[in-house]
């Protein structure tokens, strides 16, 4: 989605991406304890931050549990109508 957002392919429906990119760095330590980070800075293609924010959405849509109830898919709803 970083890539449709930063070379503005498209308009991004629904809500944003978890914000989670990048290679993971594993540390073991005696004891058999180990901890795990995130070893890479990513940003978005504009340098605003990536992490815990994701990629913004032009037009937020959220689910509902009463869509998901009913079989509906508003975020899909909602790509279709600004298409027509």
């Amino acid at each position: 989605m970083g890539y449709v957002k930063g070379q503005h392919l498209g308009t991004i429906v629904g809500e944003n991406t978890a914000g989670a990119n990048g290679n993971i760095v594993t540390v073991r330590l005696p004891g058999r304890y180990s901890f795990v980070f995130t070893g890479l800075k990513v940003t978005n293609h504009d340098g605003s931050q990536h992490y815990m924010k994701g990629v913004q959405p032009d037009i937020t849509v959220h689910k509902t549990i009463r869509g998901i109830r009913e079989g509906r898919d508003e975020q899909l709803a909602k790509a279709i109508e600004i298409c027509k």
